[in-house]
């Protein structure tokens, strides 16, 4: 692993690693990236291996178990060898934001981060090291326990049994949570009751397990057609969901399996109460976020009353619309403002694409242009720009304050944290 830095007189500088070296093995342990790294030196004895302009240097280095060696490493990322039917980023136009392209399916990453994986690019040396160094829980991608069903998901034909590999990381006391994204007539109805009921025979090494409906864009040039999920068909799974609630809560104490926001809204139905989703274990995968949020509007009910008297506009997609207005409704009645709120339409993807998060600076810029008011604060949706403030279509957020001349500001993941910021209190 490339070094691309060193802290001056930390116990890697004092024994002569400089920034561009290269650092191989720690104890004779493998660095291969930033957390191979975290985990080899926590010792107080460090046998290091590593190249200084080609040349191999060895080196000890005594310290204490909890002071760190000093210097950090170019991380890697492991990349996706799926060719999965759904897969986000062959739905991409041309100018999407690059970042979006990089197709990880990286073990580290997941246990770090939350994001999902397929246990389908692991090498005997991962294996052993996702349970020496108990990378767990991890995020994963079931689809189907059927294995011709999910090779066929996952584009990928040399992908191992998912069952197998579950059997052998859980009995090592590895934990998951799993999600299946659901394509209407490939592994819904029966393959999912079955899917379901495989990984049953895990638990309690099974976490949760979300059903997501499956996204799609207007960007499918040659790929295989599939249908979105429809009314009736959410509703069948949110049952599927119910039932197997139902039998888990009695058998193991815990619901285990949830269906998620955007399939109640698919089907027309209530959104459930927060007891619904237990401890949402699978809020970051959309599963119970609409919940949360109700809760937080309880809770800024019960603030004290102020007298704000400014004009914002709000602005989401149409999946959210209705529960936006709800806290617009209630934000007006507290604090004597005026809000409006515009849902905007998605035609950088598609019109069948509804959420907040993947509105861009394009389809912003034009709703907002249409409205012929002023406001003393625009608010735009969490997550709809990345930590360099750029929207997905690689426009930026200081330019789409540039073009429309308002003071616009990002919400909050917490509803709390965003009424605080928008009445400055």
């Amino acid at each position: 692993m490339k070094i691309k830095n060193v802290e001056i007189n930390s116990p890697a500088y004092r024994v002569g690693i400089r920034k561009g070296d290269s650092i191989t093995r720690i104890n004779n342990y493998p660095i291969l990236d930033r957390l191979s790294l975290i985990y080899a030196e926590n010792s107080g004895k460090l046998d290091i291996v590593y190249y200084h302009k080609k040349r191999k240097h060895k080196v000890s280095v005594r310290k204490y178990i909890d002071t760190p060696l000093g210097i950090e490493v170019d991380d890697v990322i492991r990349r996706c060898s799926n060719n999965c039917l759904f897969c986000f980023e062959k739905q991409l136009p041309d100018n999407a934001r690059s970042e979006l392209r990089l197709r990880d399916d990286d073990y580290t990453l997941s246990y770090v981060t939350g994001s999902y994986i397929t246990l389908t690019n692991l090498t005997e040396y991962d294996k052993h090291r996702i349970v020496t160094e108990r990378f767990s829980p991890l995020y994963l991608s079931v689809h189907a326990t059927d294995k011709k069903v999910r090779n066929y998901l996952l584009g990928n034909e040399k992908a191992p049994d998912i069952l197998n590999e579950i059997e052998y990381f859980t009995s090592k006391g590895i934990e998951f949570h799993t999600q299946f994204v659901i394509c209407p007539g490939i592994n819904d109805g029966e393959i999912l009751t079955k899917s379901i009921e495989d990984l049953e025979r895990f638990f309690p090494g099974i976490l949760s397990i979300s059903l997501i409906p499956v996204g799609l864009t207007r960007f499918r040039y040659n790929l295989p057609h599939i249908e979105p999920v429809n009314s009736d068909e959410a509703n069948e799974i949110i049952d599927i969901a119910s039932k197997y609630q139902k039998i888990f809560k009695k058998k193991y104490g815990k619901r285990i399996i949830f269906a998620s926001d955007e399939l109640f809204i698919i089907a027309q139905r209530e959104i459930p109460g927060k007891s619904y989703y237990e401890n949402y274990p699978q809020y970051d995968n959309g599963v119970g976020l609409i919940s949360s949020f109700t809760e937080e509007v309880k809770q800024i009910k019960k603030w004290k009353n102020r007298e704000i008297h400014k004009k914002f506009l709000m602005v989401t997609g149409y999946a959210f619309k209705d529960y936006l207005k709800m806290y617009a409704d209630l934000l007006e009645t507290k604090f004597k403002c005026n809000i409006d709120i515009i849902a905007v339409k998605n035609d950088y993807f598609g019109n069948s694409v509804n959420v907040a998060s993947l509105l861009t600076h394009r389809d912003i810029l034009k709703s907002i242009n249409r409205i012929k008011k002023s406001y003393d604060k625009v608010i735009l949706p969490p997550r709809v720009v990345n930590e360099k403030g750029l929207f997905l279509d690689n426009h930026t957020i200081n330019q789409l304050k540039n073009i429309l001349k308002y003071d616009i500001i990002l919400a909050d993941e917490s509803f709390k944290i965003t009424t605080l910021r928008i009445m400055e209190i």
